[in-house]
């Protein structure tokens, strides 16, 4: 699928492997839940482990001019509650891709997805610039524990 000249595509073991770099990247680990570098090997088995669901909990790949820009996923948690993560490649951070790949994202869930269920985003307490995404494309504040916020995107 093609957006303002980005494709998504379905990740590919390539483009997942060079994720590992952005994710690592101490300027990114610290809003993870798991804030600390990654091995290769936890990264690629984790993607093993995942492709037995990846027809019900997509995990995309964005691209544009070639270059690999972004990478999306949802993920399911509990009957009817479904989570997005996102990351973008930090050489093109700014651009306006992430709010791109998220109103992506949340179009692909509104029309893939029973209507009853949530798509829901866990968010570091200080990283208000994902907040500030987050809200600006229609999710709210739905709870706060330790150091991270749930935000839900509000039906339409």
């Amino acid at each position: 699928m093609a957006l303002n000249g980005i494709e998504r595509k379905p990740i590919s073991l390539d483009s997942w492997s060079a994720v590992l770099s952005w994710r690592n990247d101490p300027l990114v680990y610290v809003w993870n839940r798991v804030n600390r570098p990654i091995s290769l090997q936890e990264h690629l088995s984790w993607f093993e482990n995942r492709q037995s669901r990846i027809e019900s909990e997509p995990i995309f790949s964005y691209h544009h001019n070639r270059n690999l820009i972004g990478v999306a996923r949802l993920d399911f948690l509990s009957e009817l509650n479904y989570e997005v993560s996102l990351i973008v490649n930090p050489l093109f951070q700014g651009n306006g891709y992430g709010k791109q790949i998220l109103a992506d994202v949340c179009r692909h869930f509104s029309n893939c997805y029973p209507k009853q269920s949530r798509l829901i985003a866990v968010i570091h307490l200080h990283n208000l610039r994902s907040q500030h995404l987050f809200k600006a494309l229609g999710f709210q504040l739905l709870s706060e524990q330790a150091s991270f916020r749930t935000y839900v995107l509000k039906s339409n």
